[in-house]
This record gives structure tokens, C-alpha cells and sequence, in this order.
């Protein structure tokens, strides 16, 4: 499969539309970085880097309107460009997180190690004036 490179003028429209069809609503295009492999028409993906030899591995998402086979195969092209990005830039960790058993199977299938703890996210919203203590 064509895997290139995410861009937001290209393909944020994409992505919208196909993350607005799974949960309420899409982040905005600032919520993303730079890094992001696509799947045009298929699927797409994002490398959050940060300062410590971590990555993560977020916002992966498929088009709803291909069929589930296609689906899969784009998924795992992204999945295998984000790998190979995190390697080439020097992280040692490219960290996930869901809670979807398709997801866990495909990332086992693709090399990554599933910790089956149970873990809730908390999120801090930085707009927000600072708490009270």
C-alpha cells in the first residue's frame, strides 16, 4: 500500500470525517503533530514525540467506508511507518493506548507487548485556571 507522509492541508479533512463517525467529536489539527503517516483514502496515523526516548503511538484511525480487509492492511501499513520513524529518529519506546481488543491483537501481531492492567486516562486541560491546594 501508498503510505506518505501527513498533511494537515491534504488530509486533516480526511481524518475528521473519519473520527467524527467513531466518537463525538475530531480533535482539531492543532492537537496533532507533525509526524503522521497516511493510507490516502484508507487509514492514518500519528508519532507524538517527546523529550525522553518515549513515543507514542496515537490517533489511528481507517474510513469506515472500506471494507475491513483494506481497512487492516492500511492500519498495519501506518502502524509499520510509525515504527520505522520512531526507530529512525532514536526513540526506544513507542507507547499505546486503547482499550479495543481488535486493537491489542493487532498491535501483539505487529510486536508490541500487551500489559493487560487496567488503567484510566485523566486529562488536565490547560486553559484552565490552576487548582487550589
Amino acid at each position: 500500500m501508498n503510505v506518505e507522509r501527513y498533511e494537515q492541508a491534504k488530509h486533516y479533512a480526511d481524518f475528521e470525517k473519519w473520527y467524527v463517525r467513531r466518537t463525538q467529536g475530531a480533535m482539531g489539527p492543532e492537537f496533532l503533530p507533525k509526524v503522521g503517516y497516511v493510507v490516502p483514502g484508507v487509514a492514518m496515523g500519528f508519532l507524538y514525540q517527546t523529550d525522553s526516548k518515549v513515543s507514542l503511538i496515537e490517533a489511528l484511525v481507517a474510513n469506515p467506508d472500506v471494507p475491513v480487509s483494506e481497512r487492516t492492511k492500511g492500519i498495519d501499513a501506518v502502524v509499520l511507518a510509525i515504527i520505522g520513524e520512531a526507530q529512525r529518529l532514536g526513540f526506544k519506546v513507542l507507547y499505546g493506548q486503547t482499550d479495543l481488543p481488535v486493537i491489542v491483537e493487532r498491535a501483539k501481531r505487529l510486536g508490541f507487548v500487551h500489559d493487560p492492567t487496567q488503567q484510566t486516562t485523566v486529562t488536565y486541560f490547560l486553559e484552565q485556571a490552576l487548582p487550589q491546594t
